[in-house]
């Protein structure tokens, strides 16, 4: 296999002799020379192009009429938006179990009405868990992607990134594609509660005295506004203070 530098002929500018005078045409002729060198574009001979698949490129296999996908590698990027002051904000995370012991893409197995998807996992603060909480999975094609919302049964923060479903088509099948063939963008903040409370009265204290104000917040988004503790638990980061006032 052999490469060589493009089959674009570039001109090289006259001879300057000692004495003559450097024209706008010569300077010219330097910047064309260049520009047309930058733009080459190197040309392979003797063999076979390189085939570089695509991030989360999804690819179906059949084997008796059960159907597998592979996927290619991909990452998902994480904007950490509550990353404080000389601190990395981008994070960047792979599949757990995106492939085999060997090396080998994992093969998933795949019926009509279901999807692969990259299933991503928030924790109580508002972070991705990273290594084994990041997978490939196959579920219903309308699986749903759930925010984090504390309480005493909390509801557990878990986004499903549809790569491609399977779907029948003119007595056979295909793969229709959604985010397959690109990284995954995911924005993540902190997960909180800031509340101001009433001053506390005989039996009640600091903390348990009425919200007089309260917002809160997943992954950094302002999601609900003056819920009440019995509609929605406090977050495990709270900030909350009672009126200035108080006696």
């Amino acid at each position: 296999m052999n490469i060589r530098n493009g089959d674009t002929d570039i001109k090289l500018p006259e001879l300057v002799k000692v004495d003559d005078k450097i024209t706008a045409k010569w300077a010219n002729s330097i910047r064309g020379a260049l520009q047309r060198l930058r733009d080459r574009q190197p040309v392979l001979t003797g063999g076979q192009p390189i085939n570089i698949p695509k991030p989360f490129e999804v690819t179906l296999g059949s084997d008796g009429g059960n159907y597998s996908v592979v996927v290619s590698a991909g990452k998902i990027c994480e904007r950490q938006i509550k990353a404080g002051l000389a601190a990395d904000a981008l994070f960047f995370h792979v599949c757990d179990n995106q492939f085999d012991a060997s090396g080998n893409p994992e093969k998933f197995t795949i019926a009509i009405g279901e999807a692969i998807f990259v299933n991503v996992l928030e924790d109580a603060y508002g972070a991705i868990k990273p290594g084994a909480d990041i997978t490939l999975v196959v579920d219903d094609k309308d699986k749903m992607s759930l925010n984090y919302i504390p309480g005493p049964t909390p509801q557990a923060g878990s986004y499903f990134y549809k790569l491609a479903e399977l779907e029948a088509y003119e007595g056979s099948v295909r793969l229709v594609p959604y985010l397959a063939g690109s990284h995954i963008y995911h924005e993540t903040g902190l997960t909180a509660d800031v509340v101001i409370r009433d001053c506390p009265v005989y039996g009640e204290t600091n903390d348990t005295a009425p919200i007089l104000l309260r917002a809160s917040f997943v992954s950094g988004m302002l999601v609900s506004v003056g819920a009440t503790e019995a509609e929605r638990t406090l977050a495990q980061t709270v900030d909350q203070t009672n009126l200035v006032h108080c006696t």
